[in-house]
């Protein structure tokens, strides 16, 4: 009799069992599922609002002249302690000057961005700027001629921008000249405030010139 109850409590199990298990890993395959969409979502946004930049040296004069501005385009000069300089002095004289132009060939906007430029004539000089807010379409000037050098050239040293996302993925975009004199240029993603990842190591050849060609 006990036997036979068993066999009875035993068939009755099996079935509940089957059904707990069915709905358990239904619940987590819904779970893995979910969390991998979320993190597939939020990969491609943070990957569409990221900027990619573009930076040149170029010698025009200062106060800048409007066939430069339509040249190289619509955008904020950043004035540090050395910039102010020529500043100063806008409207007694014209100087010759190189500026490091920067480009987001994106259209995405971007916030809290620092930028830091080094560069070295007679003097080495570093400045820093904080930008609030950085529209798409607005180049940046940086000034590189050492306003006391003999010369208007200069040594690019090293180039910073740090920048939020409209994602808040925090990332930089950096190259910096080393003992070697060779170049290191990296796109970096910041991890839990204190560290940064590579994303991007950008691969240097020798300098070499080109042009830009424009259709009317």
């Amino acid at each position: 009799m006990n036997e036979l109850l068993s066999n009875e409590s035993f068939k009755t199990i099996i079935p509940i069992l089957v059904g707990v298990t069915s709905l358990i890993t239904a619940i987590i395959t819904f779970m893995l599922t979910s969390i991998f969409t979320v993190i597939r979502d939020k990969k491609k946004i943070n990957f569409d609002n990221r900027a990619y930049f573009e930076y040149g040296e170029h010698e025009m004069y200062f106060p800048i002249k409007q066939e430069s501005i339509d040249t190289h385009g619509d955008g904020l000069v950043l004035f540090g302690k050395n910039g102010a300089q020529f500043k100063n002095e806008a409207g007694k004289r014209d100087r010759f000057c190189t500026f490091m132009i920067v480009h987001n060939r994106t259209n995405n906007d971007l916030l809290n961005v620092k930028i830091k430029t080094i560069y070295s004539g007679r003097n080495r000089i570093e400045e820093e700027f904080v930008l609030p807010y950085w529209k798409s379409n607005d180049a940046i000037y940086l000034f590189q001629t050492d306003y006391n050098g003999s010369s208007h050239f200069s040594t690019n040293e090293h180039l910073s921008i740090e920048f939020t996302t409209r994602s808040l993925e925090r990332l930089k975009f950096m190259f910096k000249r080393q003992q070697n004199k060779n170049y290191i240029e990296r796109y970096q993603k910041r991890f839990y405030k204190f560290f940064w990842i590579n994303l991007i190591n950008y691969r240097h050849s020798d300098f070499f010139s080109f042009q830009k060609l424009k259709k009317r």
